[in-house]
């Protein structure tokens, strides 16, 4: 039942010098809209406006996947396969079926009949396989694969399987290929083409008894080819099949994220880009597109059975702070809005507001660039791990959210903790042993942050940023901030090249698979790869860094924790206590004089256990996601986690949950896991 409105309460003295300073500062709560007059159904036309933190710069959910871009295309395109409620497994959405081969790599799945988009084109095979080619051209284009983070796991480097395309002899003297030894950047690791750690039998990975994977012994070396997930798509008996080149848990649940909602190929142009706006088969359809305000209207065009919509049109306001939101609900200029803050959730909750919770599928990270001439050498990261304060930031998040030990949620259960804490545990001496070891001469790092909005993840990122930066410089880190407008951050936070350094940043947790939480952090990784395989010439220009740099016999010599061996690798105290000076395992070129470290007299370098590559991490993610259960999975994902501690992508920092709140007006509005809510069953009075 609806809630009885409550009568009008005192407004506060922190109220009222809120309320001031926004409307000095000239915000003015009619900068929302109004509701409109009659039309529509029964002679009203029903609206609701949400009140987002940030604007959406795109209406392509591929190249723009942020919450505020695919909140808005949800309601517009629907995906073959949609995520259940309350399970998060796949169920029917616009294929009302699908049947799985016994070697779990072909998908079968038959279309719904009488669909059409909104622009009156039927939904059939052709539009289906029409959106393939697009995800295919988006993920392997070199202007647009560092974008689309959500596609890429279907078509880039190391998701797929190793195929093995020649062999040859090699010499004993001549200069191994480097493999999955040492700790390897995008800059030198092994080229997509010349991978033989891509499969369990291309590399005799080192074991227990600690034999190296290249010797004066091998005779041959094996060159592979990645293939990717998605091997083909196509239209057998009027039904679309898609083949895998593995098995793999995660392809249905991957295929319900906002990136795979399918548009109508007349809405796409021969690059393909969204023309205009997008056009789905979603109850709803793109009226106008201003980053502060988009309005959708009814699709005349949506049928299905038992389902009614209720609205006539939806309207998304981008009001970047707390204030402007808790005073636009409050007045009644909006109808609901997204990221409470901590100090308001208490007010809104006495006043009869609604304030629903999202489970913390949310993850707040620092995220490294590897090509960053500093941040290639990984004793930097390490340090920068152990430096950070988390507790600075607690405050500033609501109840529920945790400190982040991984980069998978507790969920999973994928997590074995007493192997994580010892490399994100703060522990300043260590870092600055770290530092020493790195030979660490106070070089700039930058430090990208959003300004002006508010995120899932983030309600205001310039204090996050400010409360975590300052354990950083204390160890004698050079952090160098770079505040960003959302449209520049965007942007710039998953660019190519050495320029940017850190980038505090954020997700939410597309779909209810660990693929969800990695493929964020692997990607960029592994398109500058790709980027490097396809123009060699590209690595040679990015800056290089002399410092620590592991040489061939250096790399040889130091054995990698196995996929069988990691889950017992516990780091050794060796990297935390250890005085003994050690080169460290830098990611810089191979082959040159390593400078003499030049520490401090109080400070001496630690020594540095040998990290996995990231070609070792990415067959471990294959086999793991090609397990035949989940109690397999969660196995093999444990090994990752701990193998992902020690390459250390980027440093997870918090699991953040998040609220909604909602007038006294609004009816059926349910939360859903990954934040993107939909809006078709909604009803206001």
């Amino acid at each position: 039942m609806p809630t009885a409105p409550l009568p009008p309460t005192r407004v506060s003295r922190r109220d009222a010098l809120r309320l001031g300073a926004l409307l000095t500062c000239g915000f003015t709560l009619a900068a929302c809209d109004s509701r409109k007059g009659s039309g529509g159904q029964d002679g009203e036309h029903r609206v609701f406006r949400f009140a987002q933190g940030a604007p959406a710069v795109s209406l392509d959910p591929a190249l723009a996947p942020v919450t505020s871009t695919t909140r808005i295309t949800s309601q517009v395109l629907e995906p073959l396969v949609a995520a259940n409620h309350y399970t998060g497994e796949p169920e029917p959405a616009l294929a009302t079926s699908w049947d799985i081969s016994d070697d779990r790599r072909t998908y079968t799945f038959t279309l719904r009949e009488n669909v059409k988009f909104s622009d009156g084109a039927a939904l059939n095979t052709g539009a289906v396989l029409r959106n393939a080619d697009r995800w295919r051209a988006l993920a392997t284009n070199t202007d647009t694969a560092h974008l689309c983070v959500p596609l890429f796991p279907l078509y880039g480097w190391g998701f797929g399987t190793a195929e093995k395309v020649e062999t040859k002899q090699q010499s004993p003297s001549a200069t191994p290929t480097p493999t999955a030894t040492g700790s390897a950047s995008p800059a030198e690791s092994p080229q997509p083409t010349a991978d033989p750690t891509a499969s369990a039998s291309a590399e005799p990975s080192a074991s227990a008894s600690g034999a190296a994977p290249h010797d004066s012994t091998q005779k041959e070396h094996a060159t592979y080819r990645h293939q990717p997930l998605l091997q083909s798509v196509e239209e057998r008996e009027g039904k679309i099949v898609m083949t895998l080149s593995r098995p793999s848990l995660a392809f249905l649940r991957m295929l319900t994220q906002p990136a795979f909602g399918i548009l109508s190929p007349n809405c796409l142009d021969e690059n393909s880009r969204i023309k205009d706006h997008p056009v789905g088969t979603g109850a709803f359809k793109v009226q106008s597109f201003e980053q502060a305000r988009t309005v959708l209207v009814r699709n005349e065009h949506f049928k299905r059975d038992n389902t009614k919509v209720e609205l006539d049109e939806i309207q998304f306001h981008t009001l970047s702070s707390s204030d402007k939101r808790y005073y636009s609900l409050v007045a009644s200029k909006i109808d609901a809005c997204d990221q409470v803050s901590r100090n308001d959730l208490a007010p809104l909750v006495r006043e009869g507001y609604l304030t629903p919770t999202r489970d913390p599928f949310s993850l707040v990270y620092f995220d490294f660039n590897l090509e960053h001439p500093v941040l290639k050498n990984i004793s930097v990261r390490r340090a920068i791990a152990r430096a950070v304060e988390r507790g600075t930031i607690v405050p500033y998040y609501l109840q529920g959210t945790s400190d982040a030990l991984g980069y998978l949620p507790a969920l999973f259960r994928t997590r074995d903790e007493d192997l994580l804490n010892p490399y994100y545990r703060r522990d300043t001496g260590t870092a600055q042993s770290l530092l020493a070891a790195a030979n660490y001469k106070n070089e700039a790092i930058e430090c990208y942050y959003p300004v002006d909005v508010s995120l899932p993840w983030m309600s205001t990122p310039q204090v996050i940023y400010s409360q975590l930066i300052g354990s950083l410089i204390e160890v004698g880190l050079n952090i160098k901030p770079v505040p960003l407008g959302w449209a520049e951050y965007c942007e710039k936070a998953r660019s190519n090249g050495a320029e940017r350094g850190m980038v505090l940043g954020g997700f939410y947790g597309a779909y209810r698979d660990p693929y969800a939480f990695l493929g964020p952090v692997l990607a960029p990784l592994l398109v500058a790869q790709w980027l490097n395989e396809k123009d060699p010439n590209r690595a040679k220009s990015l800056p290089q860094t002399a410092q620590n740099p592991v040489s061939s016999a250096t790399a040889s010599a130091s054995p990698q924790p196995s996929a069988s061996a990691s889950a017992s690798a516990s780091p050794s105290a060796s990297e935390s206590e250890s005085a003994s000076p050690s080169a460290s395992p830098a990611e810089g070129e191979q082959g040159q004089p390593s400078p003499t470290p030049s520490p401090t007299p109080t400070v001496k370098p630690a020594h540095i256990d040998p990290a996995p590559s990231l070609e070792q991490i990415m067959r471990d993610i294959r086999d793991a996601d090609s397990a035949e259960n989940v109690e397999d999975q969660r196995s093999r994902y444990r090994q990752v986690s701990t193998l992902l501690a020690q390459y250390m992508p980027g440093v997870p920092l918090m699991n953040v949950t998040s609220n909604v709140a909602l007038s006294r007006d609004v009816q059926g509005y349910v939360t859903e896991q990954n934040a993107i809510e939909y809006f078709t069953k909604i009803t206001v009075a």
